[in-house]
């Protein structure tokens, strides 16, 4: 049985569910208002009941970390990044946190090209 993926992408979640539009998205009070608002969001979904949370571009996996702390019910948080050293560094700076990993990945393999 496959496990639903919920996608975090920091400026849709700005954007779509939280309805903030054209506010620069690094502000600290911003993105933990972002994280509880998506705790919520995918804990009260049964779609996602046992699902995966993917951060694409999780960079230094700080937020990734604290993403993966709040969702407590042992749902896997997956950070995904470009850069193999951050991949690797955070890999080991959150080895404890049981619900969580860290993959390098370049995305654009996935994506099929656009022709016009």
């Amino acid at each position: 049985m496959s496990k639903a993926c919920e996608l975090v992408n920091t400026y849709e979640v700005l954007e779509h569910v939280m309805g903030i539009k054209g506010l620069h998205p690094h502000r600290l009070s911003t993105i933990r208002d972002m994280r509880v608002k998506l705790v919520r969001h995918v804990t009260n979904n049964e779609q996602l009941s046992g699902g995966v949370v993917l951060d694409i571009g999780c960079g230094s996996g700080a937020g990734t970390s604290e993403l993966a702390a709040m969702l407590a019910d042992g749902r896997e948080v997956i950070g995904l990044d470009i850069n193999q050293h951050a991949i690797e560094t955070a890999s080991k700076q959150y080895a404890a946190i049981p619900n969580l990993r860290f993959i390098t990945v370049i995305l654009m393999r996935f994506c099929k090209p656009i022709r016009s």
